[in-house]
């Protein structure tokens, strides 16, 4: 008699089955003569081994969506906190809202997928869109581009997450808005 079961810990994502059969194989000997006589798995002769193991997929990956303000026209220096970017889901509704730094940059709290983000045996499509939102500065010829952010979410196929994206059909591509800044006219007095 001999007992199979599966030898596990090869690879860290799969679990392994637990089973265990008894494997009896009875030999009949006829006069020197040695042939298969009966094989039972656990005492049933139409017994059958079967290991079922299950693929674990776990882990995450994130994202940080970054971008640039550009000023042109009689202005080209920043202050902190001064031009306003938001981050919107598929369906228009605004996520984050951030503010640019004193070089231009902005950056949106990094987007952290995981398994619950991915379908079994594919990969998962999630949309965004990032774009200016106006101030009130009449000065200022506000960038109306809208970026379409879209983000794949997939089996890494060694039990992990993958998160890409693209800008616009750009693999990690760039996000950047560009104002321009109108002086305002000259004052002349005359007496």
């Amino acid at each position: 008699s001999f007992t199979v079961k599966e030898i596990d810990k090869v690879l860290g994502f799969i679990e392994y089955s637990a089973a265990e059969y008894a494997l009896v194989v009875n030999i009949i000997d006829t006069k020197g003569v040695l042939s298969l006589g009966s094989v039972t798995v656990d005492n049933d002769p139409d017994g059958t081994i079967e290991f079922t193991n299950t693929y674990v997929l776990d882990g995450e990956d994130e994202i940080t969506l970054r971008g640039t303000k550009t000023l042109t026209g009689g202005r080209t220096t920043f202050e902190a906190n001064e031009f306003e970017f938001g981050l919107y889901d598929d369906a228009g509704k605004l996520i984050e809202s951030v503010k640019n730094d004193a070089d231009g940059n902005f950056a949106f709290t990094t987007l952290k997928f995981d398994e619950k983000d991915v379908p079994v045996n594919g990969s998962k499509q999630i949309t965004y869109t990032v774009k200016e939102i106006a101030g009130d500065n009449a000065r200022y010829t506000y960038d109306d581009a809208i970026y379409t952010v879209v983000v794949t979410v997939k089996d890494n196929d060694q039990g992990g997450v993958t998160a890409i994206y693209t800008v616009n059909d750009t693999e990690n591509g760039p996000i950047s808005f560009t104002n321009t800044y109108t002086n305002p006219a000259p004052v002349t007095y005359t007496p």
